[in-house]
């Protein structure tokens, strides 16, 4: 399995819209990597994709993330083949295309588009230990 196109390890979240909870896990993610320095790549996308992200996602959003952010898409057999790691929310991995590597299921969250500071905070720990396990692997960013 290789990196994301910048040769950071690709880490994948997917829920089943790619709307909410793997669009706030690639935000919250990409901020605790950034603040520790550390190089992930991280994409969201969903099995049976919304057509927008969720308006209490987006709101939720730290600003830098909505700017950059994309439309709900389709997970597809080549990212899962490129992820170093994929995080799939409520779904089995048996319902993504082609098999993954590592795979984590942070099953059991709040909804996202619900309640999505509650989704967030209990993400974190979660987010938190991923972090950690990836800086022990790669080399941090300057």
């Amino acid at each position: 399995m290789s990196g994301g196109e910048t040769g950071a390890p690709l880490v994948l979240f997917v829920c089943r819209h790619g709307a909410a909870k793997s669009v706030l896990a690639a935000a919250e993610v990409h901020r605790l990597a950034k603040a520790a320095g550390v190089a992930i790549d991280v994409r969201a996308a969903g099995i049976e994709p919304d057509a927008t992200v969720a308006p209490a996602v987006l709101a939720a959003l730290p600003q830098d993330a909505r700017k950059n952010l994309a439309p709900p898409r389709r997970v597809t057999a080549d990212d899962v083949a490129r992820a170093e790691r994929t995080v799939t929310f409520d779904l089995d991995p048996s319902e993504l295309p082609g098999q993954p590597g590592a795979c984590e299921r942070w099953d059991g969250l709040p909804s996202a588009s619900a309640d999505a500071q509650g989704f967030i905070a209990a993400l974190a720990p979660r987010a938190e230990a991923l972090v950690r396990k990836i800086r022990g692997r790669t080399t941090t960013v300057v």
